[in-house]
Parts: C-alpha cells; sequence; structure tokens
C-alpha cells in the first residue's frame, strides 16, 4: 500500500544520502540543514525491520547489536498491518529503547509487544533531541496491550515508558500466564476495561520500583 511505499522510499533515501557522503558527511549535512532553518525527512523502522534483528536476520543501520542486547537508533513504526513486535519461547531479549517510539499506532489491532513464552527485559538509555532536551523512550499505540505476557513467558521492565495503549484488560501490560518485574520506568496514560496499568491472571507480579500514573479503567 501507499505506506508501505512510502516507508520504502524513505529507508532508499536514507541509504543514498549515506553512500553518497557516508557518516560523517551526513551528520554534517544534517546539521547544516538544521542550521539553514531546512526540515530532512524522518526516517523509522517498521515491525518487521525489528523482529527480524530478534531473529537473527536483519541487514541494516537502525538497531546496533551488543551481546544479546538489542539498541534503537530510530523509531520502530507499524507501516500498515504488520505482526507484533514478537519474543517467541526460545528467545531471550534485551531491547534497550534508547529515547525511541516502538509504536504500533498505524492499522495495528494487537498488541505492540508480544512475549510469547519467551523473556523480554526493556530498557531505555534515553537520548537528547535537537533542541537539547532529554527524550525517552516509548511503547505505544497497542489495541491489546503495551505488552501482552503469556505461555510462560517473563517481562523485566527496567526503564522506558509505556503509554497510549488500549486493551480489554491491562491496556499497559497484561499478563496472563507469565511473569512481570518492574524495577523502573513509566506504565502512564493507558485506558482499558479492565486494569488501566496492569492486568494480571494466572500469573506473578513484582512491583519493585517505578512509577504507574494516570491509567484509566472503564468498569
Amino acid at each position: 500500500g501507499p505506506l508501505c511505499v512510502r516507508a520504502m522510499q524513505r529507508k532508499e533515501q536514507k541509504m543514498k544520502m549515506f553512500k553518497m557522503f557516508g557518516k560523517r558527511g551526513f551528520a554534517v549535512l544534517t546539521s547544516m540543514a538544521l542550521c539553514a532553518g531546512l526540515v530532512l525527512p524522518s526516517f523509522a523502522a517498521s515491525f518487521s525491520d525489528l523482529n527480524n534483528a530478534i531473529n537473527g536476520t536483519y541487514q541494516g543501520n537502525a538497531f546496533s547489536f551488543d551481546d544479546g542486547k538489542i539498541t534503537l537508533k530510530e523509531d520502530v513504526v507499524n507501516t500498515g498491518s504488520e505482526d507484533s513486535i514478537t519474543i517467541g519461547s526460545d528467545k531471550n531479549v534485551t531491547l534497550d529503547l534508547a529515547g525511541w517510539k516502538v509504536d504500533y499506532s498505524e492499522k495495528g489491532t494487537g498488541s505492540t509487544i508480544w512475549v510469547n513464552g519467551g523473556k523480554l527485559t526493556l530498557e531505555d538509555s534515553g537520548r537528547v533531541d535537537e533542541d537539547g532536551e532529554q527524550v525517552s523512550g516509548q511503547v505505544t499505540g497497542g489495541k491489546n496491550s503495551g505488552v501482552y505476557v503469556e505461555r510462560n513467558g517473563s517481562f523485566t521492565m527496567n526503564g522506558g515508558v509505556i503509554t497510549g495503549n488500549a486493551g480489554k484488560d491491562g491496556a499497559g501490560v497484561n499478563v496472563y500466564n507469565g511473569a512481570f518485574h518492574m524495577t523502573g520506568g513509566e506504565i502512564r496514560n493507558n485506558e482499558a476495561y479492565h486494569g488501566g496499568g496492569i492486568g494480571l491472571m494466572h500469573g506473578t507480579l513484582n512491583l519493585e520500583d517505578g512509577k504507574i500514573i494516570n491509567n484509566t479503567a472503564l468498569d
């Protein structure tokens, strides 16, 4: 569809600019454009890109990899009707948002992140934007929870913000036969029929630190 085409065009444009100017030249070009008040096109990886990174098949520059940790270098956006970010039973993934978003808003129908029997640790080393402001990473846009944990999966949240998600149960984090351990970050501004922030059924919950604020349950 048109969204997929635009996403491909943005990636092709980014790669062309890197090839033409190199990493340092691209950075200089970006700085010159900002000084001149010009707006460069924004880039985002797709959900398929991140799923491929988790499965070890991704080839590109949207993420960095270090001993099992995947660090975002740009936003990750659902470009159509892509599958949730999926952590299967054979996966043990540490995801550093690094101040970027994982956003399922565009035509997404499920959870932003689905921990399907695997282990996920969410971190956020943050970043500083062009205005010098500190930016926190987000998991957002889920229609059936921001993070859904099931089949004895395990989710540890050390940082980041889970916000702007919806669901029937547990809009922020929903645990069904799994475990959730929160040591940092925020779960805020999510809305569900039951459990605006967290939903728990047949699982374990360990809230050590972090913030759970301004979530809404409609029942």
